[in-house]
């Protein structure tokens, strides 16, 4: 189980400031740290009542009270965040649907979709011109609707006739495309002896079949008068009116939603009143945030609203030089040490492990050894092992300075928090003024998993005046990972399990909410003998539009890896956060809530999950079909599927105990063999089942490593790997 960061090491801080704070006052708690933090908080409550100007001007105020004192200089990154979303905020008005539309927006709700917009042939930029004068609305209708086109001059002929078509997507049982289209016809006109029209008439369009299912002659327009022509799309309904007179309906399926389109040659006004999915106004909107967000970032100096004693470095100290290894080597025994340097560089591991093993041979003293073998199995992700290695060569030379941070580097991935953060504060206080040892203590935590037990050490670099690019940046994350994203304006909505985010509305907040609930139920179900913590909030942080999820998960990029321009959404382990943007494509979005969703689950009781089980596990709970009030799942992925069919098989004595990155180097390959291997142990014979269920209790409380050796011994792997090539031949027929 994970460990909380005891409060008391925040004590280590203090013993680390250069300065020692004033007296304090009682009358206004200056010099006390629980006071200052007291008042930013109240401070803070500013930006939830988008009350900017005043919120700054009471930062502003507060550090100036306060004064130089450590404690004001260790939560710099935290003041810098507060006072940017102040400033911006002041600075800038939110963008409105008016803006970011070509028509005149008359009503808009975001939270529901609800609109009512007007175009003329001048405004008509947020429309498609699809093919021969085909117009299509810009987004799609989640109903009901209705679309008004008022014409110059009623055409006679049949190929000018206006008419409208509503694409209603596939058919949801047999998968055929549903089309609506609607012919406005024209009335009588006379032509020499004979009287010419055209009825008006609806067109059902089933796949490539075509039915007329409503005809009309009485058409409610002269011919070269001005017209207006209607479609009104209903739950179950379609109508067509000429002039405000229906001459067509047609059924539909109920709650069918999808695109609009038409040809009305020379329209002079459009009229759209319905509801949209909001989607398609928010990405505009959020594309107009982020370039404001990206103005004020290059215009903005803190210096201007912030002391500069508050960003003040001290002198660069002369470089301490410390040894590389616990204990001296004479010069002619460095050559199989650097041969190991080499092969860890081109991160050949057995190469290197070859090497070690050649070492004591050579001469090599046992503390050199171990702590060269710790570096090794810290990359191969072997944590216990290095552990292990670490200390010994540490009984030599406990003050050796590059042990003591790998020591706090592997305890902090086998989430022993507390001993990682005095293996770190212990290595500190041997060079308290080096960047470097702040750097390395903060990151770790971070990649941990833990970014409350990287504050206190950025909290220390902060108060002795040690700064450098990459403490910024860690204690920015630190800052997300407390408050996410830099909203001005933030919407909220809390469930038992799910407290979720947006800078949309609180209604959308609601619906990721009862979604992430709905498979939450479900994820429990299938995992019901594990042990779930009681009263836990899962954070979700909703974006608007891509541009602006996709900013945050760069801001986090430095140390996680750059983001794969696709994704839809992620779950970072590190500051515990589901991030997904609003998409316009629902079952998208929804499959993305079950993908990273899972991630952030078993996140809450097995950290240390091995890369292929959890990411075979979330594509797994990807898609799901409700039953009996509740979701199952164990439907074929059809991706996954093509997968493992097109790309190579890697033996299963490889993949299941591979390093993270070279089952990311694979790419959709390796999820797709994640996928079917965790599909038969979910779904597969008992056996498979029961090892599925000792492995998921076991890694409550084991490093992955450990657990994976103990359920896949040689002889295991070897008869599961014959078992998962058969699996997939018989994959869709198989039942629990």
């Amino acid at each position: 189980m994970k460990r909380v960061l005891p409060r008391c090491l925040l004590v280590v801080c203090v013993l680390l400031a250069c300065h020692s704070p004033s007296p304090v006052h009682a009358e206004d708690g200056v010099g006390d740290p629980a006071a200052f933090a007291k008042s930013m908080d109240r401070v803070e409550g500013y930006l939830g009542r988008e009350k900017f100007k005043k919120g700054l001007k009471e930062l502003q105020k507060l550090i100036t009270t306060h004064g130089e004192r450590p404690y004001v200089r260790a939560r710099r990154a935290e003041v810098e965040d507060l006072v940017k979303r102040f400033v911006f905020g002041a600075k800038y008005d939110p963008p409105t649907a008016d803006s970011v539309l070509a028509g005149k927006v008359e009503r808009y709700d975001p939270d529901t979709g609800k609109l009512k917009v007007s175009y003329t042939p001048l405004q008509r930029g947020d429309f498609q011109t699809v093919s021969n004068g085909t117009t299509q609305f810009f987004a799609d209708t989640m109903g009901p609707f209705s679309l008004q086109v008022w014409g110059r001059s009623m055409p006679s002929a049949r190929s000018s006739t206006p008419w409208m078509e509503f694409s209603g997507g596939p058919h949801p049982k047999t998968g055929k495309l549903q089309y609506w289209h609607v012919d406005f016809g024209s009335p009588d006109k006379q032509v020499g002896a004979k009287t010419v029209y055209h009825p008006a008439r609806i067109q059902h369009i089933d796949g490539t079949k075509r039915k007329i299912v409503s005809t009309s002659h009485a058409i409610a327009a002269k011919v070269g008068s001005p017209y207006l022509v209607q479609i009104r799309v209903g739950k179950a309904t379609i109508e067509g009116a000429v002039n405000g007179k229906i001459v067509g309906r047609a059924r539909k399926l109920a709650g069918q939603w999808g695109w609009i389109r038409f040809a009305v040659p020379g329209w002079t006004k459009l009229v759209f009143s319905g509801v949209i999915e909001p989607a398609y106004i928010q990405a505009r909107l959020d594309v107009v945030t982020q370039k404001q967000l990206t103005e004020f970032r290059k215009n903005y100096k803190r210096v201007d609203y912030l002391p500069a004693w508050l960003f003040q470095k001290r002198p660069t100290p002369a470089v301490i030089s410390r040894p590389d290894l616990p204990i001296d080597v004479d010069k002619k025994l460095w050559s199989p040490i650097r041969n190991f340097q080499r092969q860890m560089r081109a991160s050949a591991w057995a190469e290197a492990r070859t090497c070690l093993n050649a070492m004591p041979d050579e001469g090599i003293p046992e503390p050199v050894v171990r702590y060269l073998s710790a570096r090794l199995h810290f990359e191969q992700e072997d944590h216990p092992l290095g552990l292990a290695d670490v200390e010994v060569a540490l009984k030599t030379t406990p003050d050796f300075v590059d042990g003591l941070l790998l020591k706090g580097r592997l305890l902090g991935k086998l989430a022993r928090v507390d001993e990682s953060l005095a293996a770190f504060q212990k290595a500190l206080a041997l060079h308290k003024d080096d960047p470097k040892l702040y750097e390395t203590a903060a990151v770790a935590m971070l990649l941990a998993g833990h970014p409350e037990a990287a504050q206190p050490i950025i909290e220390a670099a902060a108060a002795n005046r040690v700064d450098s690019k990459n403490l910024d940046q860690y204690a920015q994350i630190v800052v997300m990972a407390k408050k996410g994203p830099a909203w001005s304006h933030v919407h909220e909505y809390k469930t038992r399990n799910y407290h979720v985010f947006s800078d949309i509305g609180k209604r959308t907040c609601r619906e990721a909410a009862n979604l992430l609930e709905e498979a939450l139920t479900s994820y429990r179900v299938n995992f019901r003998w594990v042990r779930h913590e009681k009263n836990k909030l899962y954070p979700v942080y909703l974006f608007s539009g891509k541009w602006g999820f996709d900013q945050y998960v760069v801001d986090l990029q430095g140390i996680y890896g750059a983001p794969d321009p696709m994704t839809l959404g992620m779950y970072n382990s590190a500051i515990k956060q589901l991030v997904i943007w609003n998409q316009p494509d629902k079952k998208d979005m929804l499959d993305t809530i079950r993908h990273e969703g899972f991630h952030q689950y078993i996140d809450s009781f097995a950290s240390d999950t091995p890369v292929w089980l959890n990411e075979g596990l979330a594509t797994y709970h990807m898609t799901g079909t409700r039953k009996r009030g509740r979701l199952e799942f164990g439907a074929p992925h059809p991706l996954a599927h093509q997968a493992v069919s097109k790309n190579k098989w890697v033996p299963l004595s490889e993949f299941l105990f591979e390093p993270r990155a070279a089952f990311r180097k694979r790419g959709f390959a390796s999820y797709g063999e994640a996928w079917l291997v965790t599909h038969m142990l979910m779904e597969g014979k008992p056996r498979w089942r029961t090892l599925m269920k000792n492995l998921i209790a076991d890694l409550g409380t084991l490093p992955a490593k450990e657990a994976l050796a103990k359920h896949f011994p040689p002889e295991v792997v070897s008869e599961m790997d014959d078992a998962a090539r058969a699996y997939i031949r018989t994959l869709g027929k198989k039942k629990r």
